[in-house]
């Protein structure tokens, strides 16, 4: 008898929890909803090839089936069924009562030139199959938005390393300890990031590394008005000063050049075996010098960043020269770290000299590099 009642409970359950899926989403209550672009935001295009994205939902129950979605601007109208090529593309899996929907699109798909600045109807519609009710056999699902669409948009394309800080000192207690390095990718919505890569130069050492996070066009990531974030480790193996350089491609349309950006900073690598007990007193009398006083390369950067010159200046890369001038325990040209004042004297002398050397010689600046500060003789070099 007991078992027959647990039999009857379960049973009874069952039916409850599934009427209730069942009614997650009434006959009264199929919709779509469009979430971008903004109806109060002007839509701010580059020219009629540049792409946006038409993002949003439709609420429906998880057993429905989407049989087809179609987006209409204007007059044009681009549809596409359950059996089109590029329909998983657009409908999303269903989560939370709702299939997201997602169209790349260009205003050359519907015969907008870049000359046509305006509002536009943006209108999604869905038709959505459902078999739970011999009553509703299909709902035929839309919403609309007003767009104001502008052309001749200059995006802001920047590529920032977040982490580590230029000029900042990373010390490990034991090697293969991780450092993240960090940043962000600002481009315009609709550009392609077809390649991303971190290059670490050890500037006294031959520890190069190449990071690659996007290195082929089937990992290419869709821009959209958001930053694009990034991180990746970098496997501490051994001291020394380093220049961690950021390069991203940018596919920004077939008639405008590909943006190519970078950012670069330098640090130190610091060895010290009492560096989680640095609280307190130990025997290592390099502590001190390490931990408040930044080596010879993170001051060459900063001053080279303060004169207004990139790093590499004419086909010579002037943090390199500097680490590789180095004398013993960091020293340069016999000043030590500890004496921050002469240290920094010795090494703008140098940096001015090999500039006003490079000025005199007959040397193109390095190709690809014509983006760089510098390049040319009349800058103040900090006097």
């Amino acid at each position: 008898m007991k078992r027959i009642i647990a039999m009857f409970l379960s049973t009874m359950l069952i039916l409850m929890m599934s009427a209730f899926a069942f009614a997650a989403v009434d006959s009264d209550e199929y919709e779509v909803v469009i979430t971008a672009p903004e109806e109060d935001e002007p839509l701010a295009l580059v020219n009629e090839d540049d792409k946006f994205f038409v993002t949003g939902y439709i609420m429906a129950n998880d057993d429905d089936i989407i049989e087809w979605i179609e987006l209409r601007i204007g007059n044009e109208t681009l549809a596409f069924d359950e059996d089109d090529d590029e329909f998983d593309d657009i409908i999303g899996e269903w989560d939370d009562d709702k299939f997201s929907f997602k169209f790349v699109v260009s205003p050359d798909d519907f015969d907008i030139e870049d000359d046509e600045d305006g509002e536009y109807d943006f209108q999604v519609s869905a038709d959505v199959n459902t078999d739970k009710d011999s009553n509703i056999e299909q709902e035929l699902t839309s919403d609309e938005k007003t767009i104001d669409m502008e052309f001749d948009h200059t995006a802001d394309y920047a590529l920032w390393i977040t982490s580590p800080d230029d000029g900042d000192d990373i010390m490990t207690d034991s090697w293969g300890k991780d450092v993240t390095i960090k940043g962000w990718i600002q481009a315009d919505e609709g550009d392609m990031l077809e390649s991303l890569r971190i290059e670490i130069e050890h500037l006294d050492g031959d520890a190069d590394e190449v990071i690659n996070i996007i290195d082929a066009s089937d990992d290419s990531v869709m821009m959209s008005n958001e930053k694009f974030e990034f991180e990746a480790d970098w496997d501490l193996s051994e001291e020394g000063d380093f220049e961690i350089t950021v390069f991203a491609r940018i596919d920004v349309d077939e008639d405008v050049d590909d943006e190519v950006l970078r950012d670069e900073v330098t640090v130190e690598v610091i060895y010290d075996e009492d560096y989680d007990d640095d609280e307190d007193e130990d025997d290592d009398d390099k502590d001190e010098a390490m931990d408040n006083h930044p080596a010879a390369p993170a001051i060459a950067n900063k001053l080279l960043k303060d004169w207004g010159y990139a790093n590499r200046y004419r086909g010579t890369n002037l943090i390199s020269e500097v680490a590789k001038f180095m004398g013993p325990n960091t020293d340069f040209d016999g000043e030590s770290k500890l004496d921050a004042e002469d240290y920094e004297d010795a090494i703008e002398a140098f940096l001015k000299d090999r500039i006003d050397e490079l000025d005199d010689m007959d040397v193109p600046a390095a190709p690809g590099n014509s983006a760089n500060k510098g390049n040319g003789k009349d800058k103040d070099k900090g006097k």
